[in-house]
């Protein structure tokens, strides 16, 4: 497609997309400037790197986007692509430290694992001898070799601009990761404390402090206590055990959240935008709907988003068709059930402040407050989960 002129640009609207949108630009080459084909060459040999680090084996698909990605495609004055820039948020975070069978963590994890030398350097082995893989024994996947993808992830760094310095870096943390998760505690000689559990855990505390280039004792100070800043000064409260493995699976998340969004950044570099472009077209890549035996909350908002969507195409689509062929004397069936304003309303405007103040509140109490605030639910089973209909699914557990 090419566009002739500025206001027929003007009137295009973002679209929702559950493909790949780098590489449908492939088939928009004629419209492309010199400047942006060879962003379109490095955006569509870059995304290898986007799938290693923000996809996952999940039960629906071996190879899901576990992130949500907005690619804002740019255009000059006479309509021809001349720049883009990649947004991504929402990236599943409690991925990196829990798993269900037979999902799997992000492929780059079970790609450093099988990438020989780089492995041995770091003191992997098989993803089975690691916390963060092995709760789920799924370490493969069918037809894809993790030796051949770690060396696709590679070739891609080095397409948008990511030094051999830096690759090591990224690898590093990742290894980190992994030993930081074999890390297990046992409780300590005082009230409400924990101590490094063994020499094994010992031994993995060493590896990832050296891998994180920080001090073995700084690292144990804060996986095991916490500070708290009061007017009087700093006080060092210990944890237990169970906060000592919440503290250390916090730490790991947020250090794969702000790698994977160092990456996009790079990305962005490579790209290039147009900073003179006044026109641009939106491209969502969704994350997709998943419904666990029990979802977290984190699943929860991604489901909620999907439903903001869902809902979205059936106001902007289903009912602008409907309408007219209803001004053409058709008979046309009622598209309003295919709505599910009632789950979106009730949690955009009272179910978040009534689940703040029910924080402390059991699951069952929480459940049946959220229900009573729209009575057109259908109450289900009262059971060992509280669940709602929705559109994707029978079922989603909406506490946890």
């Amino acid at each position: 497609m090419e566009f002739d002129s500025e206001d027929k640009i003007a009137n295009s609207r973002s679209s929702v997309s559950n493909g790949l949108p780098l590489l449908e630009l492939a088939y928009c080459k004629p419209i492309f400037t010199e400047r942006a084909f060879s962003w379109s060459t490095s955006a569509i040999r870059s995304n290898p790197l986007l799938e290693a680090f923000g996809n996952a084996r999940t039960i629906r698909n071996d190879n899901s986007s576990r992130f949500g990605k907005f690619v804002e495609i740019q255009f000059d004055a006479s309509g021809r692509i001349s720049g883009a820039a990649v947004r991504t948020y929402l990236l599943e975070r409690s991925r990196v430290v829990q798993l269900t069978d037979p999902e799997r963590n992000y492929h780059c994890f079970y790609q450093l694992c099988a990438s020989g030398m780089d492995a041995e350097k770091y003191k992997l082995g098989h993803p089975s001898d690691f916390h963060y893989l092995n709760q789920s024994k799924t370490y493969e996947l069918e037809g894809v070799s993790n030796a051949e993808e770690y060396t696709k992830t590679r070739r891609a760094m080095e397409i948008v601009g990511i030094s051999q310095e830096e690759q090591e870096a990224i690898f590093r943390t990742l290894a980190a990761i992994l030993h930081l998760g074999n890390i297990e505690f046992s409780p300590g000689k005082e009230h409400d404390s924990s101590v490094i559990k063994d020499e094994k855990s010992r031994s993995h505390l060493q590896m990832a402090a050296k891998l994180f280039k920080c001090d073995v004792q700084l690292l144990v100070a804060t996986l095991c206590t916490r500070s708290i800043q009061t007017h009087e000064g700093i006080i060092i409260k210990a944890l237990d055990c169970g906060a000592a493995v919440a503290g250390r699976d916090t730490l790991a998340k947020t250090v794969y959240a702000q790698l994977f969004d160092w990456l996009v950044e790079k990305i962005n570099r490579s790209v290039g935008q147009d900073p003179d472009s006044l026109i641009q077209i939106g491209v969502l890549d969704i994350y997709g709907f998943e419904c666990f035996k029990q979802n977290s909350f984190e699943q929860f908002c991604i489901n909620f988003a999907n439903e903001k969507l869902q809902q979205h195409f059936n106001e902007s689509f289903l009912h602008v068709i409907s309408y007219l062929y209803c001004r053409l004397f058709y008979q046309f069936g009622d598209a309003t059930e295919t709505t599910y304003a009632i789950l979106s309303e009730c949690f955009d405007k009272e179910a978040w402040d009534k689940l703040k103040e029910e924080f402390e509140g059991n699951n069952r109490v929480k459940s049946v407050k959220v229900l009573a605030l729209k009575r057109e639910f259908e109450l289900l089973k009262m059971k060992d989960s509280d669940s709602v209909k929705e559109y994707s699914s029978k079922l989603m557990d909406i506490v946890n």
